[in-house]
């Protein structure tokens, strides 16, 4: 749109310019106009691509957002997993421990029991040969 205005005021400028004679008007040669008229183009077709790269630029930094606060995302969730893991393994470790204790404790037991049962066993034979001598 402003390509064409500036055609046809260039071209309005030109005709005016050959045909007016008065000291208010300055003469500019035909290469000179099209050169200027082609730089006004150029500069309206510059400051479009700049307002399209402006808005890929904005588009762009949408999607570094977007993808910086997935990766964000993921790495809680990596952290989180290896807190669970680390949870995990601390529990397995107390387990083990409680089942050394038990394990240890069980067969202190077992020693206790036969022992109880060899003195009980001894007590009673020699309850039942006092008794049976008697």
């Amino acid at each position: 749109m402003k390509s064409i205005f500036i055609s046809i005021f260039t071209i309005f400028l030109l005709s005016f310019a050959e045909k007016a004679k008065s000291q208010d008007t300055i003469k500019i040669p035909v290469f000179v106009a099209k050169q200027i008229a082609k730089d006004l183009v150029s500069y309206d077709s510059a400051r479009a691509e700049l307002l399209l790269s402006k808005q890929r630029i904005d588009l762009l930094n949408l999607k570094v957002d977007s993808y910086n606060k997935s990766i964000s995302v993921y790495q809680e969730k990596e952290v989180n997993y290896v807190n669970q893991l680390n949870l995990s393994a601390a529990k397995l470790d107390i387990w083990k421990k409680e089942y050394n204790d038990l394990a240890n404790r069980y067969r202190s037991l077992k020693l206790k029991n036969t022992r109880t049962q060899i003195i009980a066993g001894v007590l009673v034979g020699t309850l039942t040969y006092f008794a049976i001598k008697r």
